[in-house]
């Protein structure tokens, strides 16, 4: 199974092909440019130097949100795009379980936060568990927008060792300091492409749903769109 995915959730954008789990080539950069200008030309350039044609491509992958409602706009819609075009299987992969995927050789007695800032008082949450039979992490409920009160007493009520993996630790440490004793490890890392395709193989092949028809963006919220900005 090969994969092409790619991430534009954020500020970042990259682009990664997978084939069965396994990165082949990944395109980051996170130099401040706007994703409609520079996301074709990424892509085109990682299957240049890949060597792989868009023919070969078996599935298409992308980070559905939440995040930046520009940003995850244009990647749904270009990866709508192109499985339309070449009528290929398209998955949408959250991006707080591609953040999760980050964290690595965790237990049951563990448990992954997973929290995206949103804005100065709230943040997009979800939490995540592993299997050892089938040595997988997967989600435990919904994606979630939450007040920073909301998430301390989710924090506070947990049984389970947290691990908390955050885009952004400066408001954590900011926002929950009457929780850092009942967190175990905070790890910080960003959305890759790279886990979005590897998640997204995982999902094809325990036959989850991945109707292109069906793919929309997963904003959480609802947005008020600034017209003058041009993210």
């Amino acid at each position: 199974m090969l994969i092409l995915s790619i991430d534009t959730s954020n500020s970042s954008s990259s682009v990664s092909v997978v084939r069965d789990g396994r990165v082949l080539g990944e395109i980051y950069l996170n130099c401040g440019l706007v994703h409609s200008k520079v996301m074709c030309g990424v892509l085109k350039s990682l299957l240049n130097l890949t060597s792989i044609g868009l023919g070969e491509i078996n599935a298409f992958a992308v980070c559905s949100g939440p995040g930046s409602y520009t940003g995850v706009r244009i990647g749904v819609s270009l990866l709508k795009g192109l499985a339309f075009s070449t009528k290929k299987k398209c998955v949408g992969i959250s991006s707080l379980y591609a953040l999760a995927y980050l964290v690595q050789g965790f237990d049951k007695k563990n448990v992954v936060y997973s929290c995206i800032k949103a804005n100065n008082e709230e943040v997009y949450f979800n939490s995540y568990m592993f299997d050892n039979k089938k040595e997988y992490i997967f989600p435990i409920g919904e994606d979630r927008f939450l007040t920073f009160d909301e998430l301390s007493k989710i924090i506070k009520s947990e049984k389970r060792q947290i691990i908390l993996v955050t885009d952004n630790s400066d408001f954590i440490y900011k926002n929950l300091i009457d929780c850092m004793n009942f967190i175990e490890q905070i790890k910080v890392g960003n959305v890759k492409s790279s886990s979005v395709g590897i998640l997204a193989c995982h999902q094809i092949n325990n036959n989850f749903r991945y109707d292109v028809n069906e793919l929309k963006p997963n904003y959480l919220k609802k947005v008020k769109i600034d017209r003058s900005s041009n993210v």
